[in-house]
């Protein structure tokens, strides 16, 4: 990275801390120019504007010092390392069906007697009869809820896999960067989603139990 592009990136820092920023004489914000060009020399400029993006994401209170900006570098170089498979198989996933959709390409589906229409490569608990594989062009939000919960909290909907595509295009290996990076903290939401559901869950199943243990209940209390 170089001297200027430091210069950006601190810029960028300055306006996202910007009441910790007015606090800076000249010669403490001419030090830091200095140590984050020296320190990030040889990291690519796009490296460091994406660690200073995750250190924001994590909701940190403080200007990012170089120690923090080099421990979310390794903490992308551990979250591409440690799951590379199934990161890689997500992704290519999530580019296949944004492909289909923006582009209108037909897919295999399968539709039962009832109507109900699976996406062969999402939905494996289908009947599988030939006569009710068809092939489509629409794709509905009953298809997006088959996708893996990953690129459901990563897309948001239909519409966010188009801004996916659009992405894409424009940079596609800085996407792939962003959504690997990304993976480690959305499978840890969606963890902490499960365990929250499952606890309320049990709640409202020991209540209903208890209201219909209680020797007093009257049947329209159920």
């Amino acid at each position: 990275m170089t001297r200027d592009e430091t210069k950006k990136i601190l810029e960028r820092v300055c306006r996202l801390y910007i009441s910790q920023a007015r606090r800076l004489t000249a010669e403490q914000r001419s030090a830091m120019v200095d140590t984050w060009a020296n320190e990030f020399k040889d990291t690519n400029y796009a490296d460091i504007d994406e660690a200073v993006s995750t250190y924001m994401k994590r909701g940190k209170p403080f200007m990012p010092e170089v120690a923090d900006i080099i421990n979310a570098l390794n903490a992308e170089t551990k979250a591409i390392k440690e799951k590379p498979a199934e990161g890689e198989r997500l992704f290519q996933q999530m580019v296949d069906i944004a492909d289909t959709i923006v582009n209108g390409k037909t897919r295999t589906s399968i539709t039962d007697p009832g109507g109900i229409r699976w996406d062969a490569d999402l939905q494996t608990d289908v009947y599988k009869h030939p006569e009710l594989v068809v092939d489509s062009k629409s794709y509905t939000q009953y298809d997006f809820a088959q996708l893996p919960e990953e690129i459901q909290e990563y897309v948001e909907d239909i519409q966010g896999l188009r801004l996916f595509w659009k992405e894409l295009q424009s940079n596609s290996g800085m996407a792939k960067k962003r959504f690997l990076l990304q993976l480690p903290d959305i499978k840890a939401e969606i963890a902490a989603q499960k365990a929250k559901n499952k606890a309320e869950n049990q709640k409202r199943i020991e209540e209903l139990q208890r209201r219909m243990l209680d020797p007093n209940r009257r049947r329209a209390d159920i």
